[in-house]
C-alpha cells in the first residue's frame, strides 16, 4: 500500500511538472505573439513636390546658377548667383524639399550684367541645408518696374528683409506665378528656375 501511495505521488508530481511546463510554454508563446502584434511598422513619407520649371524672357534675361554646383549636403550653406541683362527689380521664391514655399527677396533692384550673390552680401542671411533629401527650386522673377505678386492673404508670416512664409501649397503658388506672368507685358518680365539637389551627408 505504501509503495502504491508513493507511486501515486510520483505520478502526480510528474503530471503537475508536465502541465506547468506546457503552461509556461504557452505563456511564452502568447507573449511573443502579442509582442509581434503590438509592433507597428512606421513608414515616414517624404513629401514629393512637383517642381515646375517656369521660364519667361523676351526682351531681357534673368539667369541663376548654384555655387559651387547644384548638389548640397546636410549642414552645408546654400548659395547661388544670379544676373539680369537689363536693369530690373528681382523677387525670389523658394520651394523646399518639404514643399514649403517661401519668398526670399522682394523687388530688389539689380543692375544689368552685375553678378549678384544670394544670400546678399551684408544681409546677415544664411541658408543651411536641412533634411529631407530631394530637390528644391528657386524661382527668380525680374521685372522692369516694381510689381505686386501676391495678395495679403497669401502671406502666412513675414520675417523682414523681404522674407515671408507663404500660405500656399506648391500648386497654388505655381498658379499665382502663371497668372502674374499672363497679365504682365512679356517685354517687362523675365523668369528663370534654378533646381538643386539636397543630399544626405557623404559619410
Amino acid at each position: 500500500m505504501k509503495n502504491l501511495m508513493m507511486r501515486g505521488k510520483h505520478k502526480n508530481r510528474k503530471f503537475f511538472r508536465t502541465r506547468m511546463f506546457h503552461g509556461l510554454a504557452l505563456v511564452l508563446l502568447f507573449g511573443v505573439l502579442a509582442g509581434c502584434m503590438e509592433k507597428e511598422v512606421v513608414v515616414v513619407e517624404v513629401p514629393k513636390c512637383d517642381l515646375e520649371r517656369l521660364q519667361a524672357s523676351r526682351k531681357f534675361v534673368a539667369e541663376a546658377w548654384a555655387v559651387p554646383d547644384a548638389n548640397f549636403n546636410f549642414g552645408e550653406p546654400l548659395t547661388f548667383q544670379m544676373r539680369v541683362s537689363s536693369n530690373s527689380y528681382t523677387t525670389i521664391f523658394h520651394v523646399s524639399t518639404s514643399c514649403k514655399v517661401t519668398r526670399l527677396l522682394y523687388n530688389a533692384p539689380m543692375k544689368a550684367g552685375a553678378i549678384v550673390d544670394y544670400p546678399l552680401r551684408g544681409s546677415g542671411i544664411r541658408i543651411t541645408v536641412k533634411p529631407p533629401v530631394g530637390q528644391e527650386a528657386f524661382y527668380i522673377i525680374a521685372t522692369r518696374k516694381k510689381l505686386e505678386f501676391l495678395a495679403g492673404a497669401d502671406i502666412l508670416r513675414a520675417q523682414g528683409s523681404g522674407i515671408a512664409r507663404l500660405d500656399l501649397n506648391t500648386t497654388q503658388f505655381f498658379e499665382r506665378v502663371k497668372q502674374f506672368r499672363d497679365r504682365v507685358n512679356p517685354d517687362e518680365l523675365s523668369i528663370t528656375t534654378l533646381k538643386i539637389s539636397i543630399l544626405a551627408n557623404p559619410n
